[in-house]
Parts: structure tokens; sequence; C-alpha cells
């Protein structure tokens, strides 16, 4: 048993131990409190010192531990030897289970009279996560005993060898722990049958929690535009959507926690979207860990065998939350106000937000589940199109932007009449999506359908933005910056809409396939296209295009998308002109020749006809470790048409600018012999001859695919700022309640404030019959 795997059952002892004993607290025991939380701090401090181990062992390049030498190599940068820790299963489960450990030592601290159930519930993840890892060891060894240990390792994949790799995983599990909270503080609400304060407690780590894996997920869509040639930012694949689930009920969560504290209502349904949150985190889990979606995702693990674990503790808390929520709603434990509102009020455009939130998710889910549906219903499991989630989800979310528009414009109900200049904002509003539908239909008339349905939607989204940046202003102004969270942040979510729709109407028309021969130049786009060859390929295996592109004015750039050689195939990074009116999204496709040179694999079984000769591959020469990287050499056997025969010995160098690679003269021509790929498992090369007249017909071809995806940069702006007004709010909140829970400043009572003159110092006043 080696440090990490010691820890690992420290860390479930300690875990175990606190839950007992906060179980027993929650029944009245308040004696064992403090051990209690000794308990839950020393499981804590132990897993934080299990995740060190293991990064220390990746950092170092401890190949003998096998999920090291899975996801770390030694030629990895350092920066991907960090990443590589949660490359695998093993490693993501342990980064969720350290933060929940971090996020339990601040919740203990402010839970308050509901830290002994809250803690309780906490710790049960705890015992679980690490049950999973005593399941799944990731410190067990990479071979059998008495087995020498590798020298090197596999290392990470790479298409998970980016700087986002290091930052979008850790925000995302950050995020499914802070939207777990809210679940703690449901679960100890019903079991105290407080249902008064628990809302004011749970808003900040509510905000919190949205706002992080709100962040999480876009950081993982930007990381797909910018890094794979599809072109888009959003697939719909099941495990993207696994994650936007429990973050579409959490803003249905975080309104519904707004109406509760206006009106006092709602408090059933917030007590089951916490629960419904948690559930959902753990069904995503389920998912994406399962191996259920391996056919119809690629983010999918493998199964580690772990699924009946996962089902059950996903029933079991259901049935927990929904078993409590109903006892106490049968009981007529949970009060509250009547929940019919006015359609004139503000109340009624939240409950509508929250509507929409629930109707998004509920869509979603349905189609995510998709392969597990259809199997149960039909035996055969199956995948909806992609087409389903823009048909359903495009009317909610347009509804949805209409709401923040209009959600200025209205009062409270607690309030009287609108305010005067929001008559008057109404009234330019009005005005100003007349113009906006005046513009549209002249630009349909003059220049085409398209332009005037992006006129018009463009339009509309900024007439839309004027309430939110009008409430905005108005509130910084009268309450300050920090009040100002939920403005700022539908202010992003306007600014995120435009720069959706923007995109998903590029992404789903057809982008511009354009083959270019070398040299050549091809007018398309309104500028000059032209493939001035491949560069180096570097160590990884990048090969970039070189794409000469002139505009109109004479301006001129070269692009350099990359096609990357990888175990499992190519991978396309794109490249990408951004400027203020949007995206020149280039990417590869393929590179083709026209007229090759004569060529064949050839193996040692054979020979195989190579031009008008005869080829035989004989062995490798043995491979030369050298300064500037690896040499390896073919011995063939070739005949020419008259018979002759010779061997001949092309090379092939390795270097960290790339392959290059020396032809081998054939004895009695002018041609020479190239060998351009090799095989040491299979015995086999590929062959090419080479010589002026081949080189003079040959002509190389780049395919690529264009498009333009106008101000696209609003979509990655909103998110900033919908990031930073969710930040400011859930500041605001947390500190609201740390408020609420200091006690007041204790008072002199009055009786003791009054003199009289027969009170000497030091005597006791008398008494008030």
């Amino acid at each position: 048993m080696n440090l990490g795997y010691s820890l690992i059952v420290v860390a479930l002892v300690g875990s175990l131990a606190s839950f007992l004993c906060y179980v027993i607290v929650s029944l009245g025991q308040e004696r064992l409190r403090m051990l209690a939380r000794q308990f839950y701090v020393a499981s804590s401090i132990s897993v934080i010192a299990i995740s060190a181990v293991l990064m220390r062992f990746m950092v170092t390049d401890r190949f003998d531990i096998r999920y090291v030498y899975e996801y770390s190599a030694k030629a990895q940068p350092t920066l991907f030897k960090y990443s590589g820790f949660w490359g695998g299963q093993e490693g993501s489960w342990l980064l969720w289970l350290t933060w929940i450990a971090i996020v339990g030592l601040f919740l203990f601290g402010r839970a308050r009279h509901f830290e002994a159930p809250a803690m309780a519930f906490w710790s049960s993840l705890q015992v679980f996560f690490l049950i999973i890892l005593i399941q799944r060891n990731p410190f067990q060894s990479s071979v059998a005993p008495g087995t020498p240990f590798p020298t090197d390792g596999s290392g990470l994949t790479p298409l998970l060898q980016n700087y986002w790799m290091a930052i979008h995983p850790p925000i995302l599990f950050c995020g499914f722990t802070l939207m777990s909270v809210p679940a703690a503080f449901a679960i100890a609400a019903l079991i105290k049958k407080d249902f008064a304060s628990w809302t004011r407690m749970v808003m900040g780590w509510t905000l919190l929690g949205w706002t992080v894996l709100g962040t999480g997920i876009l950081i993982g869509g930007f990381w797909a535009y910018e890094t794979l040639g599809w072109g888009g930012w959003w697939g719909w694949d099941p495990v993207e959507n696994a994650s936007l689930v429990p973050w579409l009920v959490g803003g249905a969560l975080v309104h519904s926690l707004v109406l509760e504290r206006v009106r006092n209502t709602w408090k059933t349904l917030n007590l089951s979207l916490a629960v419904a949150i948690f559930i959902l985190v753990i069904y995503a889990t389920f998912l994406t860990r399962s191996g259920v979606l391996g056919d119809f995702s690629v983010h999918s693990f493998a199964s580690l065998g772990n699924n009946n674990w996962l089902v059950g503790f996903m029933l079991g808390y259901a049935l927990l939350g929904i078993g409590l929520i109903g006892y106490r709603a049968f009981t007529g434990s949970i009060r509250e106000a009547s929940a019919s509102e006015s359609i004139s009020t503000k109340e009624f455009l939240v409950f509508l937000g929250v509507v929409c939130f629930g109707l998004l998710g509920i869509l979603v889910a349905v189609g995510m589940s998709s392969p597990i549906l259809s199997k149960w219903v039909t035996g055969q499991a199956g995948n909806v199109p992609t087409d389903y989630y823009y048909r359903v989800t495009a009317p909610v979310a347009l509804l949805m932007l209409g709401l923040v528009g209009f959600s200025p414009l209205y009062s409270w109900a607690r309030d009287r009449g609108v305010p005067s200049e929001a008559r008057k904002l109404a009234v330019s509003l009005s005005a100003g999506l007349g113009v906006t539908i005046a513009i549209a239909l002249l630009a349909w008339r003059w220049r085409g359908i398209e332009v005037g349905a992006r006129t018009a939607i463009g339009g509309f989204a900024i007439c839309i933005l004027l309430p939110g940046v009008w409430a905005l202003i108005d509130t910084v102004r009268r309450k300050g910056l920090l009040r100002s969270g939920g403005y700022i942040a539908h202010v992003g979510l306007s600014v995120f809409f435009l720069g959706m729709i923007a995109a998903t109407h590029n992404n789903r028309a057809e982008p511009q396939r354009l083959t270019l021969t070398e040299g050549k130049p091809v007018q398309m786009l309104g500028m000059s296209w032209t493939f001035a060859g491949l560069g180096e390929t570097d160590a990884a295996g990048k090969e970039p295009f070189r794409i000469l592109v002139e505009k109109p004015n004479g301006d001129m750039f070269l692009a350099t998308p990359v096609m990357q050689a990888i175990r499992d195939g190519e991978m396309r990074h794109p490249y990408i002109r951004r400027s203020v009116a949007g995206d020149l999204y280039i990417a590869p496709v393929q590179v083709s020749v026209t007229n090759p040179a004569p060529h064949a694999i050839v193996g040692m079984k054979k020979p195989e006809k190579v031009g008008d000769y005869s080829v035989k591959f004989l062995g490798f020469t043995g491979m030369e470790m050298r300064e500037d990287g690896v040499t390896a050499g073919a011995r063939l056997q070739i005949t020419d048409p008259r018979g002759k025969t010779s061997v001949v010995v092309p090379v092939v160098h390795q270097t960290e600018g790339g392959m290059k690679y020396d032809a081998a003269p054939i004895p009695g021509s002018k041609l020479s012999m190239l060998v351009t790929d090799l095989s040491v498992e299979t015995q086999e090369v590929r062959a090419m001859l080479d010589g002026p007249a081949y080189r003079k017909n040959m002509a190389l071809n780049a395919t690529i695919e264009v498009t333009y995806k106008p101000i696209v940069w609003s979509l990655w702006l909103g998110v900033m700022i919908i990031a930073f007004g969710g930040g400011l709010s859930a500041a605001r909140r947390i500190r609201e309640a740390r408020q609420a829970a200091e006690p007041l400043p204790q008072r002199t009572p009055v009786s003791q404030r009054v003199s009289t003159p027969s009170a000497k110092a030091g005597e006791p006043l008398p008494e008030r019959g």
C-alpha cells in the first residue's frame, strides 16, 4: 500500500466518522459537534494531500504509477503534466473530490444552525467519492511485480494538450461542487423545518455556483471554437448538454429564490429545484462516465465498472429529497403565501423567466437522454438530430431575451406605479422596434431575406439592450455597483444572445470549401487566396498550411491553419482572423497531390511495382539518435526494367523542425528513391520515385473551409459580462447572509441606565416593584 492509497483510506475513515457524528448531532447530541468538525477537517486535509501526491508524481515522471504512465510523458510540457492530473477518470474524480473538501471547509463555518444536517449531507458526498477512488485506485502500479518500470509514458492525447485543458476542467468541477451546496441547505431546511432563513443563506452560494458553472461551460465552447476546425462553439453533444442542464435549472432556482424573498412564495418549488440540480449533476456524471454515450459523444469516458454505484447514489439522494419534500408538504410544514401574480408586475416576468429556464432544461434533458430513452422504449439506442435543439430552444431563448429587455419597465407589486423614466423608455423602445422592423423590411426587399433577417435580429437585440443599460446606469447611480450585479448579468445575457444568434446562424450554414493549387490565386469572398505551400512539420506532427490572403484594398496576411497527425487520425486547427466586424474562420481539410510520382506500400513478403521498377523491402538499417533528432534508413532492393538489381538506402530524419527525407540515387538512371513513411510494427515502408520529370508534373493542393462569423466576439464578451455581474450578485448576497448572521450588539437594559440619587457607586440599583 503506497502513500497515496493510504491517504485515500485515511480520508474515507475520517469522512465516514464525520458523517456519523453529524448525524448524531442532528439528533440532539451537541457534544459531538466539535468532534464531527475535527473529523471533517482531517479528512479534507487528507484529500488535499492525496491530490498533492498525485500532482507530484505527474510532474516528476513517476511512470511506475499507471495513471501517470497513461496521462504524462517526459517530453510533455510542464503545464500539460499538471493538467494530465485530471486527464483521466480517476484524476477528474479526485479533482472534484478536492473541490468538495475545500468548499466544505467554508461551508461548516457558515451553515450556522443548519450545520449538522448540511454537513452530514456534505460528508456523505466525500464518502461516496472516496469509495469510487478505493475501487479505481489512481496510485496503482503500471506493471506487474518483478517487471521493469517503463521509462516513458503515453502522454495526454494531442487534443488535450492545450492551455484550456489547464483552465476548463477545474472551473467546471468547481461549478458542479458549488451547485451542490443548495441541495445541502435544502435537505437541512427540510430536516430542521426551517423554511424562513435557508433562502437568505443559500442565495449567495447559488449565484456563485451558477456563475462559475456557466463560465466553465462557455470556456469549453471557446476551446472548441479556437482549437477544433468544425467552425462552431457548441455542438449539442450529449455530454456538453449534461453540464448545461444543471446550469439551466440553476437559473430557474436563482430567479425563483428572488420571488421567495420578495413574496414569501414558491418555497416548495425552490426546495425541489435545489435537490433537482444536485441530482442532475450526478445524472450528468452517470451519462459521461458510464459508457452509455460511447457511440454518440466524443467526450464520453469508458465505463470504470462503477455504474451501479452511480445509479444507487443518484436514486438514494433522489428518494431522500423527494421523500422529505413530500412529507413536509403533506404535513403542512411548508407554509407559503399565494403564488398568484398580476401580469403587470415584475414578479410575473420573473416567474416567466423561471418557467423558461425550467422548460429549456427539460427540453435539453430529453434530447441528451434520447440514447437511454430510445433503448428503453424500442430496444435500440438512438440520438436526436442537432436540429431538434435548434427547433425547441430558439423560441424559448427569444422569449427569455424579450423578458430581459422588458423587465426594467415593470415594478414590483410592493411599489406603486411605473416610474416616469420607464414610461419614456417604453415609448423609445417601441419606436426603436418600429424603426428596426422598417429597416429590416427594406433590407429584405433590396438585399434579400438573409440580410433582412440579420438586420431584424441585430436590431431587436440592440433595442432589448436599451432597458437593461438604462436600469444598470440608474441602479449604479442610486444604489452603487454592488447592487447592480443582476442588471449587469442581464445586459451580458443580451450581448451573449446577440453573439449566439449570429454564431448559430453561421454554424447551421455550410462553410465555403476551396481547393487551392500551389502558386495559383483564386477569388472568393471578395479576396484573393493563394496557397504558398506547407510549413515545417514540428515534433508534435503539426503541419501548417501557408495561405496568402489579399484584401481588395491591397492589405495582405498569411493564414496558417494546421493539420496535426495523431494516433487516431488527424486534427484540424483553424486559423482565425479577428476584427470588430467578425471572425474570418479558416479550417484545413486536406492536402492532395495532382499527378503524384509513382509510389507504393512495400513490405518484405513480395516486391511491389513502383513505376517501371520492382521494389522489395529488406529491412531497416537501424535507428540513430543525433543532436538534431532521430534518423532511420530502409534497405530497398530495386530491379529495373532490364532485370538489373541493386540495393539503395533512402533515409528519414525526424527533427524538431519536422520530417526530412534523403533520397537514394538509383544506379544507372537519373531517378532516386524516397521513403516517405515507415512502420516498425508492420515492417512496411512507403517508397516513391523522385526525379525532375515527376517534380515538374506534380502539383500540391490544399483544401480549406472558410466561414465568416459576424460579431461573434459579442458572444465571448457577453459571457465575461455575465460572469462579472453574477460575481457581484454573489458577493452581495454572501455579505448580506453574513451580516444577518452577526449577533446584534448587546445593550444595557434601560433600568440599569437610569441613575437614581439613592444609588451610590458600587451599590445595586433598587428593584422595580
